[in-house]
């Protein structure tokens, strides 16, 4: 069986996993079809067998079953949600856009965050919803068979290729929004997976919409990376307060390992585990001087292999 490579995922977003075609295979059922399923967070996977088709009809399927084994949120964490959007305000935090996956698409509480003051609200368009264009009501589906191929634009997003087309509709609770019909492609030009994302703002560019969408894969990204290196979701702490000093220490270290490949030219093409292990997981010998100096020492190999990261070294001046 083939092993996946990285540049055959598909990342599904708003659902927290990507899933990977193994292709075709025979059992005793017959000819099938091989589809892996990750769950980006904890990197678990499971192994799908589906009748024989096409790439695009087995991801949109799979769609349909990972969503109904998700449960969405009560309504309880809808407040909390809410909650926490008016604490990053007070704490000055400022975004004109957020965005959500597609739980979060409840008519009242997308009005109770733009009027929190964001400018928009960005999340991906439900199946059973019913959306009115030119005076006619349509489930997604039969909306994606209004537009012909050449209605659609070609556009590259963070090096993928997709076709874009973007539509007035209006949602009852909502009032005016756009689609945008976002069609994934593989090098080939072929259509993998389809995604239609619901934006308040009616004039903003479809391509904004898309590249605010795709921002919401580095949060499953950094579950998962938090998870594997910096002990996030091992707790053996069973107060609210040491779970919560353990959340915001694993948070920490994150943020402190990406900063330093951020702000460092020679660690930007590393993985964040390649950064932790050379630079944080390093023995050094620590000296407090008779004048209180603190002098690190560090190993050899080090110093002589990879040497500090750019913000190490004293500014010019």
């Amino acid at each position: 069986m083939q092993r996946p490579r990285d540049r055959q995922w598909i990342e599904l977003t708003d659902l927290g996993c990507r899933l990977a075609f193994l292709g075709p295979a025979t059992c005793s059922l017959g000819p099938v079809l091989l589809v892996v399923v990750e769950q980006v967070a904890d990197a678990v996977r499971c192994l799908y067998v589906l009748p024989p088709q096409e790439q695009v009809q087995a991801v949109e399927r799979l769609t349909l079953v990972l969503q109904r084994a998700q449960d969405g949120p009560p309504a309880g964490k809808l407040h909390l949600m809410l909650e926490l959007l008016g604490l990053s305000q007070t704490a000055g935090i400022r975004a004109e856009t957020a965005v959500f996956d597609r739980w979060y698409l409840v008519p009242w509480f997308i009005q109770e965050v733009l009027a929190q003051g964001f400018k928009r609200v960005v999340v991906p368009a439900k199946q059973s919803f019913h959306y009115q264009y030119r005076g006619h009501d349509y489930e997604l589906p039969a909306l994606w068979d209004l537009w012909p191929s050449q209605d659609f634009a070609d556009v590259t997003c963070r090096g993928q290729p997709y076709r874009l087309l973007a539509r007035p509709v209006q949602v009852n609770g909502l009032g005016p929004v756009q689609l945008v019909f976002v069609a994934v492609l593989d090098r080939q030009g072929t259509v993998v997976r389809r995604v239609a994302l619901l934006c308040t703002d009616r004039r903003w560019a479809p391509l904004d919409v898309l590249k605010a969408y795709k921002l919401r894969w580095k949060i499953e990204v950094c579950y998962r990376e938090c998870k594997q290196h910096h002990g996030f979701g091992q707790f053996h702490a069973r107060t609210f307060e040491t779970i919560y000093g353990q959340l915001v220490l694993s948070l920490l270290a994150y943020i402190c390992v990406s900063l330093t490949r951020l702000l460092t030219k020679s660690l930007q093409d590393k993985t964040l585990g390649w950064v932790k292990k050379h630079y944080f997981n390093s023995l050094v010998n620590l000296t407090i001087l008779e004048t209180g100096e603190t002098v690190i020492e560090l190993s050899g190999y080090l110093w002589d292999h990879y040497g500090l990261p750019d913000f190490a070294y004293p500014s010019p001046g």
